[in-house]
């Protein structure tokens, strides 16, 4: 071989060593200047993803600014008042509206103009379009019931009604704009605290994209991608370098989409270097747009970002070959120098291994081969001397193997461990002293045979030791095996034998050595040892039988509760809703006014009926949360604004008592928790201040920070405090300390529930308190950072005034004739609404095909058929199908309600019958 000679070596290890470090040098600075200019371009990609997001929000929450202050102005509140009215009246056509109009599109106008949006449009609570700049087709049109009530803009209008807060919708075509992408910001409109319609400002699109065709920074291939979510595609709503007319149009995928926009509309905040969607490599940064729920990739292809780095590695590659060749060269003319000299030393190094330790090399060459050659002569002559050293060796090493041999044998016979060896080629078997003694047969009498240890093998094991031993020598794998030894007195041991075999070149075994130690003892523990195991898995076994009937039991203990506390409620609600509904008639008959004695009386009735009504909730809500089927919804909660709405509801029992509430929140306080739950534990602690404090007494509300990022929600009241003795039972349920609260209406649930809701929540609640000074109730909640809710205000509609177009048929499907003359009586005298009923669900059927009629109240337990099966039948009848089903029902666990809209209800209303809401929602769906 060429490289087997030393010229050829010493050209190539030259060659590697020269250019080596050059090499290395411009490799790790090509390498160093990739990475600075990939981090470079990365981080000019990722601040103008920045900027532009920054352009995007900025204008967005601009935008929502100006809906906020159109909503708030006095002038868009009197505009859709009035235009509401004139267009309910008289239409949008007459000349009333006319001149209405004329009276305030100058000022609204001005605002909108001064915005720079498309259009605005001023809507009321029932869908009408009551007022618009550009009286395009969806102006006098319904949202809830015209051409246009699936669009984006009406649900945006029912959802910022239903959540009383600001909705922006996606890009969508809408058809009265020529079906052009439109994109609506939906404000409420309030008025004393409720909603009286919603106002609509149509965005200009133009301004929102055009941060997408602004390239600065991008250079020749660079551009900025938009693009959003639209069911399971993906619809880009900019420009697109590499396709014609994208924008608004190409729509791809989910999953075929380019990774950046995929990772951006899943709310990816990143930078890399990936492939773009016409599948070219780029680098570029992506971000996610939370407001309009948009995905940006701002980006320029690799090819332009890299070509500095294409250019350097060329030149290198170029420099490096140069030098390549150079070093080739001078390492050539270097190793003829060296070849001479050391082909002297190979002709000594032959003889001197041939045996002539006499022999000697030349001095020839440079000094270093000179000295070289001094050092290889004085070597063969230390070589000389060692060789007869070494025979002296040999014979002291012999001897002291001999003394190894001795004590190896003393270290077998205290460990117990004989070894062996047999030679397979003649059949020689060798034994140390200890097998002789484990076998317990005398070594001068017996020979170390195969045959004399296997007769000492217990006949039971025999096979097995001899499979062993087979099997090792087919797999040629050592083998380890456990087995008894019978002595001639008929005692049996136990002893662990370990075997390896080793072959030669053809496959067939050369020599076997092994060793046997005595394990007796260990064997007799173990086996003690198992016999214990087995009893204590028996042990196990058995208590584990007794847990699992203990838990079957337990469940269907629970199983049971719930199913009492469903019909428990069930049977509580239905004579309520009588009592409740009919009382409140009474209240609210305009015909035959109250005596001020008898609205006594019926207040009392309707304030005992809300008070049996809550402890039925509690009651439930204590199952639930005892059950583990307690749903919360955690988010961060802003305390301060929470405890306000509670104060408010609770001023009036303030006032008559003159009872002083005093707050200390100035620090913002935010917590995570179910904003609803929250609020019933409140006004639980709350009420409880008022109700237990003394007169012209006082109850402060404190909310500070606490250890371990809890913040510790404080109610200190000025009452008369309560026992130490008394402390422990508090939160239990259904206990009350009466002895302090004599004559104060309670039930003794609040607190136990408040309880078990706060632990919920990761939370925990107590109590300090002295008697004659008062009592402090306290929470600690997880704080949470701050985030802006929507103000406070109330959805209930009250004062219902119903102006049907004209007349419309409900018929009530119930058996309890006092719900049903409930509902006929409530019916008659606030609506002109015809009632018919049914008290079967089969007549109910019958009634429904026969006239049609516009609602059906349908209850769920029905003698015969179910509302269910009736529901179903409602449904798979075409004459019927179209008809709205509400349920009225005395079940009113959440899993009933779930089950009823899960089945189809329109609604599902609960007993006692609330009939503002009962109302409200015969409005909403007739009208």
């Amino acid at each position: 071989m060429i490289f087997g000679k030393i010229i050829p070596r010493l050209m190539l290890g030259f060659l590697l060593l020269s250019p080596l470090p050059l090499a290395g040098l411009a490799w790790l600075y090509v390498e160093a200047f990739e990475s600075t200019l990939q981090q470079s371009a990365l981080d000019n990609l990722s601040s103008l993803a920045d900027t532009k997001s920054d352009r995007i929000n900025t204008y967005i929450n601009e935008r929502l600014a100006d809906s906020r202050l159109l909503a708030q102005s006095l002038a868009v509140l009197e505009t859709l008042q009035a235009h509401s009215v004139l267009q309910a009246n008289e239409g949008i056509a007459s000349p009333r509206y006319e001149a209405g109009e004329h009276v305030y599109r100058g000022y609204v106008s001005a605002l909108f103009e001064s915005m720079h949006y498309y259009d605005l449009l001023l809507i009321d609570t029932a869908g009408n379009v009551v007022f618009s700049i550009l009286h395009e087709s969806d102006f006098g049109s319904n949202l809830n019931t015209g051409p246009y009530r699936d669009t984006t803009l009406a649900k945006a209008h029912r959802e910022a009604i239903a959540l009383l807060d600001i909705q922006i919708t996606q890009a969508r075509p809408y058809a009265p704009s020529a079906g052009k992408p439109a994109i609506f910001i939906v404000s409420p409109i309030f008025k004393a605290g409720k909603v009286i319609g919603t106002l609509a400002l149509q965005m200009d699109l133009d301004k929102l994209t055009a941060v997408a065709g602004d390239s600065i920074g991008l250079g020749k291939t660079g551009e900025t991608v938009l693009a959003q979510l639209d069911g399971n595609e993906v619809l880009y709503v900019s420009a697109l370098r590499h396709i014609q007319e994208a924008a608004f149009r190409y729509r791809i995928p989910l999953d075929k989409v380019a990774v950046p926009m995929r990772s951006a509309l899943t709310g990816g905040h990143d930078k890399g270097i990936t492939r773009d969607y016409a599948g070219v490599e780029m680098i570029g940064a992506w971000r996610y747009l939370p407001v309009l729920r948009w995905g940006m990739v701002v980006k320029m292809d690799a090819a332009e970002a890299f070509a500095p780095l294409y250019r350097l590695q060329k030149f290198s590659l170029v420099a490096l070959g140069f030098l390549f060749l150079v070093a080739g060269m001078v390492a050539l003319l270097i190793g003829r120098t060296l070849v001479a000299p050391i082909r002297q030393l190979i002709i000594a190094t032959e003889r001197i291994a041939g045996g002539d330790l006499n022999h000697r090399a030349p001095l020839v060459g440079c000094d270093e081969f000179q000295q070289l050659a001094v050092s290889f002569n004085t070597m063969a002559e230390h070589l000389q001397f060692q060789h007869t050293h070494l025979e002296r060796q040999v014979e002291q090493r012999t001897a002291d193997i001999r003394f190894a041999m001795e004590q190896l044998n003393e270290a077998q016979h205290i460990a117990q461990v004989g070894s062996w060896e047999l030679d397979s080629s003649n059949g020689i078997l060798v034994w140390s002293d200890e097998i002789y003694q484990l076998i317990e047969i005398d070594k001068n009498q017996f020979g170390a045979t195969y045959q004399a240890f296997l007769n000492a093998i217990h006949p039971e094991d025999r096979d097995a030791v001899n499979e062993a031993y087979s099997r090792s020598l087919q797999t040629h794998e050592p083998y380890q095996i456990t087995h008894r030894l019978l002595m001639p007195d008929g005692r049996v041991k136990y002893v662990t034998e370990r075997c390896a075999s080793y072959f030669g070149a053809d496959g067939k075994p050369i020599r076997s050595v092994g060793t046997v130690q005595d394990v007796t003892e260990l064997k007799c523990a173990e086996l003690a040892l198992k016999c214990l195991n087995d009893e204590l898995e028996q042990r196990v076994q058995q208590r584990t039988e007794l847990l699992l009937k203990a838990k079957e039991e337990a469940d269907r203990a629970n199983s049971a509760k719930s199913e009492f506390l469903s019909r428990m409620s069930h049977e509580l609600r239905t004579p309520m809703n009588a009592i409740m509904g009919f009382a409140q008639l009474l209240e609210t008959d305009r015909e035959t006014p109250l005596t001020p004695d008898q609205a006594d009386n019926i207040n009392e009735i309707l304030h005992a009926g809300q008070h049996l009504l809550e402890l039925i909730n509690e009651v439930l809500d204590l199952a639930r949360i005892e059950t583990g089927r307690v749903e919360l919804s955690l988010e961060p909660v802003e305390v301060p604004s929470l405890i306000g709405e509670c104060t408010a509801l609770l001023q009036p029992l303030t006032v008559g008592r003159q009872i002083e509430l005093k707050l200390d929140v100035d620090g913002i306080g935010t917590v995570q928790a179910d904003r609803l739950r929250l609020r019933q534990i409140l006004l639980n602690l709350l009420s409880n201040a008022v109700k237990y404090n003394r007169d012209k007494g006082s109850v402060l509300i404190s909310c500070q920070s606490a250890a371990e990022d809890r913040v510790r929600i404080a109610v200190r009241d000025s009452g008369r405090g309560i026992p130490a003795d008394a402390l422990l039972r508090l939160f239990k349920p259904f206990e009350r300390i009466e002895s302090a609260y004599d004559g104060i209406e309670g039930s003794g649930i609040g607190l136990a529930l408040s309880k078990r809701l706060v632990e919920a929540m990761g939370g925990s609640i107590g109590v300090e308190s002295v008697a004659g000074a008062g009592s402090t109730f306290w929470i600690e909640l997880p704080a949470a950072e701050a985030e802006v809710y929507p103000p406070a205000g109330s959805a209930t509609v009250g004062g219902m005034q119903n102006s049907y177009v004209k007349a419309h048929t409900v018929l009530y499907i119930e058996d309890n004739p006092a719900n049903l003359r409930l509902v006929r009586k409530v019916i008659s005298t606030h609506t002109s609404l015809l009632l018919l009923d049914a008290h079967t669900a089969e007549q109910g059927l019958g009634v429904a095909a026969a006239h049609h009629p516009d609602l059906i109240l349908l209850d769920i337990n029905l003698p015969g058929m179910n509302g269910f099966e009736a529901l179903r039948r409602l449904q798979e009848d075409p004459v019927t199908c179209d008809i709205p089903v509400i349920a009225i029902s005395a079940n009113a666990m959440e899993r009933d309600i779930k089950k009823g809209l899960a089945a189809g209800f329109t609604d599902y209303l609960t007993k006692p019958l609330d009939i503002p809401k009962f109302l409200a929602l015969l409005d909403t769906i007739l009208k």
